[in-house]
């Protein structure tokens, strides 16, 4: 395309007058060499005798703007024959006239502010806090980057976030970055109050632009922020070493503590954490939990046993948190303390010790020892030591049949639950499948009816097991029993006669389930018997 420049003199000239002229690029902005094909034009135009003017035609390639939506041309005048020049430059806007591609955004995250460790593999980033003190401060700041080269597309796009344990802000739709430059204000905060390993997953969903017109998406990036948050015991707490029963606050590295396999084991290290009562105040995550002088069996614990609330109790072969014990009377969390102490105390490995005469376990770090004060002691005195997977001494449980049996019989002993009379007392439900197969049927509480029926199996008065009813039926919900998850299904264990007298009871109270049978064959279907009712 043609740009045209008229070349003015002020009067008309006598003889033919040659005019120089050349295309310059002062600075950016303005088309340059590489517009036509690495060199700027430069020539000759001549005002006939008698013309007081002549047109100078300047060809500009469809390309030569790029991704610009404009540029400037410049052409310079000079006179060879020594006719002075008024006014030598002049500019002109050139549009683009196309929709060009351009050079791709590189979208990409860096830092800020913060903690942890960034790392980049592909488009994906990581971003590892470590290990985060319970209750403690820890934010990061975030921005994304445009990493192409000057001149390549703008960088815009939108977020979507996917995991828990972070509060985020700043993550609304944004464009305009420019190449080289970033966009900050991505914030990041933990939840320090809820204990455990955290992840969440920020993904960008990239686009570029450009002034030409242009507009496209890119490929995703990701970016995974991680954290571990544990728990321990408060200032106060006996623990039964080879010396007796020590407060907790007074052991030190050496020491050895009674297990309960009954092997005497040295203490590794001790994680210590303190907050003021007006941080904690409302935090159920870090309010301390207490289970008072034999609320788990008779003289256990001893006294009463204040613990974090992510603390595990060694119950019914598991590990269980304190906060998943509480129930408002034997078993109690409280809701605002002056200032609270937690201990935790590291063996070689995993494994439960006694606290106040209750089984309760050892710390493991899981990538959770940065978040006691003195983590900084352990790599001082054990600098060669290796970081490997943890490895639990016992399942760790939040829900299932064994949950329920511990709360069942806490609640026996606190008198939160009858106990006692073989006839079912607030309990619905039937047997409705008895083989050497499989025992099958469902059970509700009548007063808490969502909550999870533990139950035991008996064959000719011996107990050949235990199961728990939270199994979804299609017919329990169509009957109108909650959200059907009231069935269960055992299997005997091999030469326990399971089908001959057959009975199954609720666990906490003796309650017979309706319809044992001393047959083989299963009953006909709940829905066809008619026995799925809510009132029971």
């Amino acid at each position: 395309t043609p740009v045209s420049f008229t070349v003015y003199s002020t009067t008309p000239v006598t003889q033919d007058t040659v005019v120089d002229y050349a295309v310059v690029s002062p600075n950016a902005g303005f088309l340059g060499a590489a517009s036509f094909g690495g060199a700027l034009p430069t020539g000759q135009v001549t005002i006939a005798a008698g013309s007081s003017s002549a047109t100078v035609s300047i060809p500009v390639a469809s390309t030569a703007l790029g991704a610009a939506a404009s540029e400037l041309l410049r052409v310079q005048i000079t006179d060879a024959a020594g006719v002075p020049v008024l006014t030598p430059t002049a500019d002109v806007s050139v549009n683009n006239p196309a929709v060009t591609a351009g050079t791709h955004a590189i979208p990409g995250f860096a830092e800020i502010s913060g903690g942890g460790t960034l790392t980049q593999s592909g488009n994906n980033y990581t971003l590892d806090l470590g290990s985060v003190a319970e209750g403690g401060t820890s934010a990061v700041e975030i921005a994304v980057f445009n990493g192409a080269p000057a001149s390549a597309n703008q960088l815009g796009g939108a977020f979507a976030t996917t995991g828990s344990g972070f509060t985020t802000t700043g993550t609304g739709p944004f464009s305009g970055i420019a190449a080289g430059q970033l966009q900050a204000g991505v914030d990041i905060a933990a939840d320090t109050f809820v204990l455990g390993a955290h992840s969440e997953t920020l993904t960008l969903h990239p686009t570029e632009s450009n002034p030409s017109g242009f507009s496209g998406t890119l490929s995703d990036i990701t970016l995974t922020i991680t954290d571990v948050v544990a728990p321990c015991y408060c200032r106060g707490t006996l623990i039964l070493t080879d010396r007796g029963e020590k407060p907790v606050e007074e052991l030190a590295i050496g020491d050895r503590v009674n297990t309960m396999s009954g092997a005497v084991r040295p203490i590794k290290w001790i994680g210590k954490r303190s907050y003021a009562g007006r941080f904690a105040l409302g935090q159920k995550d870090i309010l301390p939990v207490c289970l008072k002088a034999g609320c788990l069996d008779e003289g256990v614990p001893r006294r009463d046993l204040w613990i974090s609330p992510h603390h595990a109790m060694y119950l019914e072969g598991v590990l269980i948190e304190a906060k998943d014990l509480v129930n408002g009377k034997s078993i109690v969390q409280v809701d605002q303390i002056e200032t609270v102490e937690y201990f935790h105390i590291e063996l070689d490995s995993h494994d439960v010790i006694f606290a106040e005469g209750s089984l309760s376990e050892s710390f493991v770090d899981d990538d959770s020892r940065g978040m006691f004060h003195n983590a900084h002691e352990y790599p001082a005195l054990y600098s060669d030591a290796k970081s490997a997977p943890a490895r639990y001494c016992a399942p760790r449980v939040q829900d299932g049949y064994e949950l329920e049996a511990a709360r069942a019989r806490i609640e026996q002993r606190a008198g939160l639950r009858k106990t006692g009379g073989a006839r079912p007392s607030g309990l619905r439900g039937f047997i409705d499948a008895v083989s050497s197969q499989g025992i099958t049927g469902w059970a509700q509480n009548v007063d808490h009816s969502e909550a999870p029926v533990c139950l035991d199996i008996y064959a000719n008065d011996r107990l050949i097991g235990q199961t728990l009813a939270n199994q979804y039926r299609e017919d329990l919900l169509q009957a109108g029993l909650g959200s059907g998850r009231h069935g269960f299904a055992f299997t005997p264990p091999k030469g326990s006669n399971a089908s001959h007298a057959i009975e199954v009871r609720r666990s906490f109270d003796g309650a017979v389930l309706q319809l044992s049978h001393r047959v083989e064959n299963s009953n006909p279907p709940l829905y066809e018997q008619q026995r799925a009712s809510p009132t029971g």
